[in-house]
């Protein structure tokens, strides 16, 4: 288990993007959505920093000992401007919850 300060949540930058397309990918293609429709055919995937940087989108890194684990991006949503979606939110399996453990993420 890492120390929380080997642990660190930072906003989203252009050498993330491969990796966290990487996560993404595998984590939808091992439950087989690897299909049409879903975020794994996302035009945007292989370049999330771009399209966040935008207004009214945020996408955060989680990062463990200098490497990336995953991520979660956040857009406001049109139809109900006060109410944020979530978006794109992945974990490499090392930073899944595992065995009772919280894992990294704590709400």
């Amino acid at each position: 288990m890492l120390k929380q300060e080997n642990v660190k949540i930072r906003e989203i930058q252009p050498q993330d993007d491969l990796v966290l397309a990487k996560i993404i990918r595998n984590s939808l293609k091992s439950v087989h959505l690897d299909q049409p429709g879903t975020a794994y055919f996302d035009e945007n995937l292989d370049h999330l920093s771009q399209y966040y940087k935008k207004e009214n989108r945020w996408y955060w890194v989680l990062e463990a000992n200098q490497k990336v684990m995953g991520g979660i991006g956040l857009e406001r949503f049109v139809y109900f401007p006060s109410c944020l979606e979530i978006q794109k939110c992945y974990l490499c399996p090392e930073a899944r919850n595992k065995d009772g453990d919280t894992g990294y993420w704590k709400w």
